[in-house]
């Protein structure tokens, strides 16, 4: 599932924007479909998430969005990229790109689509390709008049406050799977962020933010209560600081009979067998670490923090 996307979608909703998911991979849609959809909806912004291995198959959804509606915002946001300068300016200069998200998409997307809003003409005309209405908003980066921009920095969500994904507008979940679980799977965040120094990776030390356990369990249940979902992937970028913290959610998820199978990311000095007990009684069925290496020369460059006896262990 386009995670991201349906946050970003979910805030925009919340902040009264009449808004579309369209998942063009997971339902197998070609261009020609993809712009039919644009044409019927006529939007006035266009956003997409790029994929590092695919960036050019995911801006053709931009091309196509250009040609139908030209006047229209088109945005888009790979966090990774967002950190190689070199892609960054090449993406920011293309055509068919207006706007570059630097931040997540549930912060930085209902500011930019309310100012949006406030240019309008009274009929609904979108405002000329001029910088000014948005230059003023945060996390945003976009080639300008006199060059490269980088707005500041949006500050980063508070993930009590953020409202459920938007699955309810996907189709449905049906072609979602892993290599672990059949369809009917999602993807949920029982936390973001990670403090953790890893050279290699675009969300280290980010500040760590922890959902409230019950809201994670009312989450899980409404995915399987709505929408049929019986089996999830935690997709953080750290399941838990602590084996402590994984053992609270392992309980809170029995306590709830929340009865959905999952699986889940972790370093390999983050667990205990107490805890591992415990996450596999509540229906954690596989664990993903991140080894990197079998070197110890490298995962000490990498900063790392994790030795081949935790892995071995």
């Amino acid at each position: 599932p386009p995670l991201s996307i349906l946050q970003g979608a979910a805030s925009l909703r919340e902040a009264g924007f009449d808004v579309r998911v369209l998942d063009a991979n997971g339902f197998d849609l070609d261009l020609a479909q993809v712009g039919r959809a644009l044409s019927e909806f006529q939007p006035q912004m266009v956003v997409t998430r790029l994929a590092f291995d695919c960036q050019e198959e995911d801006l053709k959804v931009l091309q196509v969005a250009r040609q139908i509606v030209p006047s229209g915002v088109n945005v888009v946001r790979n966090k990774i990229i967002s950190e190689a300068a070199f892609i960054l300016e090449d993406i920011a200069s293309r055509p068919e790109v207006d706007l570059y998200v630097m931040g997540e998409l549930d912060v930085v997307l209902p500011p930019l689509a309310k100012a949006l809003e406030s240019q309008l003409s009274p009929n609904g005309t979108l405002p000329d390709k001029k910088e000014e209405w948005y230059s003023n908003l945060l996390g945003l980066f976009y080639k300008g008049k006199t060059g490269f921009v980088k707005t500041p920095p949006a500050p980063l969500m508070n993930v009590d406050l953020a409202p459920f994904p938007a699955y309810d507008l996907l189709p449905s979940v049906a072609p979602y799977h892993t290599g672990v679980f059949p369809k009917h799977f999602a993807m949920i965040q029982t936390s973001r962020g990670c403090p953790f120094g890893c050279t290699f990776c675009a969300y280290a030390l980010e500040k760590y933010r922890p959902r409230p356990h019950k809201l994670v369990a009312e989450e899980l249940k409404w995915l399987r209560d709505s929408f049929g979902v019986k089996n999830v992937l935690f997709f953080d970028d750290i399941l838990a600081l602590n084996s402590d913290r994984t053992a609270d959610l392992a309980d809170e998820l029995i306590k709830e009979k929340v009865g959905i199978e999952w699986v889940c990311c972790t370093r390999a000095n983050l667990t205990d067998v107490p805890s591992l007990k415990k996450m596999r009684q509540s229906g954690c069925r596989e664990l993903a670490v991140g080894i990197e290496s079998g070197s110890e020369v490298i995962l000490n460059n990498i900063n790392k923090g994790v030795s081949k006896d935790d892995i071995r262990a």
